[in-house]
């Protein structure tokens, strides 16, 4: 299992972050499967629990979180896309909250 870039957010006094995720094949030919965005949350900072997902995508990455901020009702996700490309530019996917706290 491959878990990178976490980004911490705090919604309602709680803790959660985003971060990406992908499953490998554990050889060497390093073929990913079940790429996706996870959701955790956390009471302390250290140990953190998987409570939904979200982008999902085949491979290892296609997007790289760069921000999360929470506004009234939804949280905004901002991404890096194409990471392998030259001609990479900055989106934003909009998370209702109201499902998940």
């Amino acid at each position: 299992q491959n878990y990178y870039l976490i980004c911490p957010f705090i919604v309602k006094n709680k803790l959660f972050a985003f971060t990406q995720y992908f499953e490998a094949c554990g050889t060497e030919k390093r073929n990913s499967f079940n790429g996706k965005t996870l959701l955790l949350r956390s009471n302390d900072a250290i140990n953190w629990e998987i409570i939904g997902n979200c982008l999902n995508h085949t491979g290892r990455y296609k997007d790289r979180i760069c921000d999360v901020r929470v506004y009234d009702s939804l949280i905004k996700i901002f991404v890096r896309e194409n990471v392998k490309s030259y001609n990479q530019k900055i989106v934003s996917y909009d998370i209702l909250y109201e499902s998940f706290i």
